[in-house]
């Protein structure tokens, strides 16, 4: 689940006085894409030229955006490489608390320069959904794991009722793999992104929702 919404302030508020992007708003995204990947489940390359053509992101973002996971390999750390000598100093993650993320996010960036930053890292999850559908984030499920929610919840929108619709088991903020979602609107896009909610498909183990940017990719 994306927590953009809250991710400046907190990056300004989070660790020691020294650590990097405490001074202020992040100036390069990271899009964390595996190539044979859903692109309406994580919000994909496409979207990510779409948005940019549009100028629904704000803020004095640059945008990276090739298909490679953060892994140790050359993908990596060719963008890794020019991050350091454009003067980035760390990498903000969304991270809540999965220990074993968090080491396997430290361990990948040990040797580039980089340095791991984990500002909503311990906050209550329940706590930060509220917080971020409050601040006038809006979102859809874009997929569902149907071994730990059912497949009805796909595609629905993450608002007050889904917090209270989830089983007591289940992360509000889907931490341990339950949901993904798209946000479409909030405080980090200059406007709402017109998205329409297609055909719900079943592969395997998920179910996701089919999204489509009005007037097309």
């Amino acid at each position: 689940m994306s927590q953009m919404s809250g991710f400046n302030r907190r990056i300004q508020r989070s660790g020691a006085p020294g650590d990097p992007l405490r001074r202020g708003t992040p100036d390069l995204l990271l899009w964390r894409v595996a190539a044979a990947t859903s692109i309406q489940q994580f919000g994909g390359i496409w979207w990510k030229r779409r948005l940019q053509r549009q100028h629904f992101l704000s803020g004095p973002y640059r945008c990276h955006g090739r298909a490679a996971t953060i892994s140790m390999n050359p993908s990596w750390q060719r963008p890794a490489a020019k991050a350091v000598a454009e003067g980035i100093e760390g990498v903000a993650f969304g991270d809540l608390f999965l220990e074993d993320v968090r080491a396997y996010r430290e361990r990948q960036l040990e040797g580039t320069g980089l340095t791991p930053i984990f500002p909503v890292w311990g906050l209550p999850t329940q706590a930060l959904a509220e917080e971020m559908i409050a601040s006038g984030l809006r979102a859809r499920l874009t997929c569902v794991d149907t071994e730990k929610l059912d497949s009805s919840f796909v595609g629905r929108e993450f608002d007050s009722a889904l917090l209270s619709a989830f089983p007591a088991e289940i992360d509000p903020c889907g931490e341990r793999g339950e949901f993904h979602s798209f946000v479409y609107a909030g405080p980090m896009l200059t406007s709402p992104i017109p998205i329409s909610l297609g055909e719900t498909l079943i592969r395997e183990r998920f179910a996701f929702a089919d999204l489509t940017m009005n007037g097309g990719i």
